[in-house]
């Protein structure tokens, strides 16, 4: 009897892979191929899931790769610890606003941070963007951050804390 898994369930796996395989080639892990070492190429897409869960086994089974690698803070701590940053303009946390739409931690110290503003001429962009470095970078574990600009799916009320856009505008 085959096993049936959630839409989320595999998403979170796929997302396992692709996290371990990042990491892999982002650390340049060597192969030995043919007597001599060869460095996987770090920017190599695969196609399917099914090249990713084997690609991911085989990486799984190398000695250099010994352990899955766990974040130091949860994601919901690190979008905690970024609604630190006030929007100016509102006096509301970024992440109440829903500015912050991903954050990735990566085995190297980096965080990858894929955010919005309210708008493109959002006058606080670079102000905002500079607290949430100054904000990551007082953890221990953060080595580097860098912060993703993007503008789609755009901004509106719609992505705010549903308490916090209530407090503003009324049910």
């Amino acid at each position: 009897m085959k096993k049936k898994y959630t839409k989320e369930k595999v998403d979170a796996l796929e997302h396992l892979i692709e996290e371990t395989l990042s990491s892999a080639y982002n650390d340049s892990i060597k192969e030995e191929v043919g007597g001599g070492a060869q460095i996987q190429n770090k920017n190599s897409k695969l196609k399917s899931r099914k090249e990713k869960f084997s690609e991911f086994r085989k990486l799984m089974k190398k000695k250099s790769v010994k352990t899955i690698f766990k974040p130091h803070l949860t994601k919901r701590k690190y979008f905690d610890l970024i609604n630190s940053v006030i929007d100016p303009e509102t006096g509301i946390g970024i992440s109440d606003m829903g500015l912050i739409y991903d954050v990735i931690e990566r085995p190297n110290g980096l965080i990858e941070i894929e955010m919005t503003l309210t708008s493109m001429g959002c006058p606080a962009g670079a102000q905002i963007t500079t607290e949430i470095d100054s904000w990551l970078r007082l953890q221990k574990h953060v080595k580097d951050v860098k912060i993703n600009i993007v503008w789609d799916p755009p901004w509106s009320p719609e992505m705010m804390n549903p308490d916090i856009k209530a407090m503003m505008f009324g049910n």
